[in-house]
């Protein structure tokens, strides 16, 4: 009866170390890091803002779908951002994949072992045919995921009905001719912009 006791004992430790190890990392997982949701500032909306605030202005833009169809990559936490001074136009969205993305990539491309460098490039595409392939970008991880915080310079956004995020495999990428790994909207004209406050936390 004693060894049944201990057994019984050692295995209600066990489970409850189990229980607060797998609580522990849900927290760690759960959530977006805080540059995976805070504004980025290019020094030209930072410049414009300081100038002008009031006539700096954010917007949320809702979604019609966080995740591309295979669930290889989220997209989150959209800001379209203009200023009547300047005239300047962003659009601005994270980004992020998690460990198992680049295990699938590994295999689509037949890769030895996961990219030394960056392994994804963005571009941004509208329905006006715009194709735009500069952006600033920050980084950041947890664990589990992979984060890009993106943002694009564009033009004519009040006569766009969209935008799209694609996604393409830096190994392989030709501007001119690729076919994207994975593609998201980031703006449809049929959903709701919704005038967005900056918090202290956005604040250049």
């Amino acid at each position: 009866m004693k060894i049944v006791g201990k057994i019984i004992k050692y295995f209600l430790v066990a489970l409850l170390i189990f229980t607060v190890g797998f609580m522990f990392l849900r927290v760690l997982t759960s959530g977006d890091t805080a540059i995976a949701k805070n504004f980025l500032w290019t020094e030209e909306a930072k410049n414009s803002y300081l100038k002008a605030p009031d006539s700096f202005r954010v917007y949320s833009v809702e979604l019609m779908r966080e995740y591309t169809e295979e669930g290889k990559f989220r997209v989150s936490n959209v800001r379209y951002a203009e200023s009547e001074t300047d005239g300047i136009e962003q659009l601005q969205f994270t980004v992020r994949w998690n460990d198992s993305t680049i295990v699938y990539l590994r295999e689509d491309f037949g890769l030895d072992g996961p990219p030394e460098t960056e392994p994804f490039v963005f571009t941004l595409t509208d329905d006006l045919g715009n194709i735009y392939t500069d952006y600033q970008t920050v980084s950041d991880t947890k664990p589990l995921y992979n984060y890009r915080r993106l943002v694009f310079d564009i033009s004519d956004f009040a006569a766009s009905e969209y935008f799209y995020v694609n996604i393409y495999y830096s190994g392989t990428y030709d501007a001119e001719d690729s076919e994207p790994y994975g593609t998201l909207s980031v703006y449809s004209r049929s959903l709701m912009l919704a005038e967005y406050d900056l918090k202290k936390s956005d604040l250049p």
